[in-house]
């Protein structure tokens, strides 16, 4: 699981953060470690695995 540059926060974690309304500039408060940037890096990373469409058949 990929997760935060120099942390062991998986990146999901803190797209599901962001997608429920929790400004960037907010994550620190749930995961000190997690910079507002780290955070925008992770939904851009979040957004680009989501433009690939999954294959037939997988769940």
């Amino acid at each position: 699981m990929p997760v935060i540059e120099g942390t062991r926060v998986p990146y999901d974690e803190i797209v599901a953060l962001l997608r429920d309304g929790v400004p960037a500039e907010r994550v620190a408060e749930y995961y000190p470690s997690v910079s507002a940037g780290a955070a925008l890096d992770a939904a851009d990373f979040a957004d680009y695995v989501d433009s690939y469409e999954r294959p037939q058949g997988a769940a």
